[in-house]
C-alpha cells in the first residue's frame, strides 16, 4: 500500500482550516465589535432556524 496523498484529502485539509481560521480569528473579532448587540443576534437566528426546522418537518 503506498501513502499519497489525494487530491480528495488535500481538499478536506483546506476546508477544515478554512473552518478553523473562521472560528479562531473572524468570529472573536466580529463579537468583540458588535459588543452585546451580538448576542441578540445569535439568539434571533436561532429562533429562525428552530422555526424553519418546525414547518420543513414533514
Amino acid at each position: 500500500m503506498q501513502n499519497k496523498l489525494r487530491f480528495i484529502s488535500i481538499v478536506y485539509v483546506i476546508l477544515l482550516s478554512v473552518g478553523l481560521f473562521a472560528h479562531v480569528e473572524i468570529i472573536p473579532f466580529l463579537l468583540s465589535t458588535a459588543k452585546r448587540g451580538s448576542w441578540i443576534t445569535i439568539l434571533l437566528t436561532i429562533v429562525i432556524l428552530l422555526e424553519s426546522l418546525y414547518w420543513n418537518i414533514d
